[in-house]
């Protein structure tokens, strides 16, 4: 008989233990993304990167995390680091 099992009540680590799966830190497992476009980040860059990753994987880990969390744990900081929260996009709104 197949086992249904609620995605909310799903973690890595439930993953990892039932079913042994590996985190893969190998760079050219998406290869495709590495293009003539691809621009090589900065050292600083990728230590952020490193971090913002450590930060989602340490959540994940231990439990099912909501959308909002990743919003607050990801999205917040890549658009830091991408420069959306700099001027001038408040230049000449008035608020």
């Amino acid at each position: 008989m197949i086992q249904v099992i609620q995605s909310r009540n799903i973690g890595i680590a439930y993953l990892e233990e039932k079913f042994c799966f590996q985190l893969v830190n190998e760079e050219q497992f998406f290869a495709e993304y590495l293009s003539e476009h691809y621009v090589e980040p900065t050292e600083q860059e990728k230590c952020y990167l490193d971090r913002v990753k450590s930060n989602y994987l340490n959540l994940a880990k231990q439990r099912p995390i909501s959308e909002e969390l990743v919003k607050m744990v990801i999205l917040l900081p890549l658009l830091d680091l991408a420069g959306f929260y700099r001027s001038p996009l408040y230049r000449n709104r008035r608020i």
